[in-house]
């Protein structure tokens, strides 16, 4: 019988990031810590350069994807987050092709093809 220890945390990690080096420093560690005890940790950022802040925090950049606040990317944001869950269960790990549904609803709205019209949502009081 396996357990498989995940956190799916959808918030803006930027605070955390910018705040001071110590803050940095305490969630790298904690993160850290917990990666020895078999979590896995995949970064969702929104409107930020996941991969950059994901490998500040020594979360693997491969393991690591922006996606864009519309309706559609928020739905393809819980399609990748549950593609890796789905992976770590099956697998141990996660599958590289986890976040999918994220880069393909970014092809979309570069190509203007988004279903919800590239409608923005409103995330922290933010647009």
């Amino acid at each position: 019988n396996y357990t498989y220890r995940y956190t799916l945390s959808l918030h803006d990690a930027l605070p955390i990031y910018n705040e001071s080096d110590s803050s940095l420093e305490e969630a790298r560690t904690l993160i850290e810590r917990l990666q020895k005890k078999g979590w896995h940790f995949i970064f969702l950022g929104a409107k930020q350069n996941a991969k950059e802040i994901a490998e500040a925090l020594s979360i693997d950049p491969l393991l690591a994807e922006e996606y864009d606040v519309t309706a559609d990317g928020l739905l393809a944001n819980f399609e990748g987050a549950h593609n890796a869950v789905k992976s770590i269960r099956l697998y141990g790990k996660v599958d590289p092709g986890w976040a999918k549904p994220i880069v393909d609803n970014r092809k979309l709205l570069t190509d203007g093809k988004s279903d919800d019209g590239g409608k923005r949502l409103m995330l922290g009081g933010k647009k």
